[in-house]
């Protein structure tokens, strides 16, 4: 029995002088629950090849809040409100964007390698209005099991699992898991029938019964899934994420994601006018 509806693979995109990994969207959007862009990044490079902090890389987001997880490195944010915060490896940092925000992210590779996700996850409508929050959660903070018969790790990013409850606030009933599978691992993973869900591996092959994915693959599960069935091939990281379903018009523009036209053009308008303010510099001397 098949798990999922469709297999992509992610597509290099350009980012200022490197290239990601872009899993979602490719053509036009197609929700996970809440969950509605994915970018992978692994970046070789010393932290003087790295950009600086002078605004080139600065741009707005609303309705949407962002989630940016490391897997290899450190990063800082900072935004127009004044936010400020950094996370190395495990860690993560978490902006609602809300009513609109203007930040700027900032990388320090580690041994040369910087290396995560980021996504974004799409706003109830009464949440596009609120004022913008940031946290930066390091990995100690993150919850984390054992699973598997070889006792590979679980961290809950966003949401529950088997009772385990994530350190950020969750806007609706979403979760995003992360699995360090080892080579061998076998385990089934169970799924609320009623919920999007869909599958990244970042790194190594598993296998998903009959189907399987390679490394920087992404599988939509089917609807009405109760479980999963894993095998790990190789030592793998992978993410399963999704939600209860988003019931709500979406209507998207380059950083911004709202329920109407109208409400698109509100945001950019409101971005021209400058109402989402400017980012300090002078607080990172």
């Amino acid at each position: 029995m098949k798990v999922f509806d469709s297999i992509i693979s992610s597509v290099a995109h350009p980012m200022g002088p490197f290239s990601i990994n872009r899993v979602m969207p490719q053509r036009e959007i197609t929700p996970v629950g809440a969950f509605v862009f994915l970018d992978h990044f692994d970046i070789n490079a010393t932290p003087e090849q790295m950009p600086t902090p002078d605004g080139s890389l600065a741009h707005p987001h609303r309705g949407i809040a962002t989630l940016t997880y490391l897997i290899n490195g450190e990063v800082t944010h900072l935004d127009s409100y004044g936010q400020m915060g950094s996370v190395s490896a495990g860690g993560m940092q978490w902006m609602k964007a809300g009513k609109g925000i203007i930040h700027d992210e900032w990388a320090k590779p580690v041994n040369n390698k910087f290396t995560g996700l980021q996504f974004w996850i799409n706003l109830e409508a009464k949440g596009k209005a609120d004022k913008p929050e940031y946290k930066a959660i390091n990995n100690s903070q993150l919850p984390e099991i054992k699973i598997g018969k070889l006792a590979s790790r679980l961290k809950v990013i966003v949401g529950e699992f088997n009772g385990v409850h994530s350190a950020i606030p969750s806007e609706s009933e979403q979760v995003l898991l992360h699995l360090s599978l080892k080579a061998g691992e076998e385990l089934n993973l169970p799924l609320n029938q009623n919920h999007d869900y869909a599958v990244f591996l970042a790194s190594g092959r598993v296998d998903f019964g009959s189907e399987y994915l390679s490394e920087l693959q992404h599988g939509f599960v089917k609807p009405e899934t109760t479980s999963i069935s894993i095998s790990a091939r190789e030592k793998s990281e992978l993410f399963v994420y999704g939600g209860v379903k988003y019931g709500e018009p979406i209507v998207s523009g380059g950083p911004f994601i709202m329920n109407s036209e109208r409400d698109l053009m509100a945001a950019y308008k409101d971005y021209q006018l400058g109402k989402y303010r400017e980012i300090d510099y002078s607080l990172i001397q």
